[in-house]
């Protein structure tokens, strides 16, 4: 089952606990397994949740993280060679 072509799972409803129960379909898309930590975040536009594995949170945060130090690095190596030419 390929992700990018599914627009929709089904409908779930949340119990009186606050549960709600992942449909299978979406469970072996996404390669969910009992014992997956699930981050909850808000929907962009605010009226609905998001859901996704913290592991693939935490791959994100790295990512961004690298990428925040690489143009770190670089504007400091610009503003340096700047400075360079003013003086």
């Amino acid at each position: 089952m390929k992700i990018d072509k599914i627009d929709f799972f089904s409908i779930t409803t949340l119990g009186e606990r606050g549960q709600i129960v992942i449909p299978i379909e979406a469970r072996r898309a996404l390669s969910l397994a009992a014992g997956d930590k699930l981050v909850v975040l808000p929907s962009p536009r605010g009226n609905g949740i998001l859901l996704m594995k913290e592991q693939n949170i935490k791959e994100i945060a790295q990512s961004l993280s690298e990428k925040a130090d690489f143009y770190i690095q670089k504007s400091k190596k610009l503003q340096q060679k700047l400075d360079d030419v003013k003086n």
